[in-house]
């Protein structure tokens, strides 16, 4: 993914390996929307 990029993730919370993935890399900014299902949003840094 290019520096600037986004992803958007429904339904977080649901899958471990994915919430650890994009909270532990240091490139990664993510916030989660809780909700409802809850919202993952991904932004990878410049």
């Amino acid at each position: 993914m290019r520096p600037g990029g986004l992803i958007l993730a429904h339904n977080v919370g649901s899958n471990a390996e994915y919430d650890r993935a994009v909270t532990t890399n240091p490139n990664l900014e993510t916030i989660f929307y809780m909700d409802g299902a809850g919202l993952g949003v991904t932004l990878k840094k410049r």
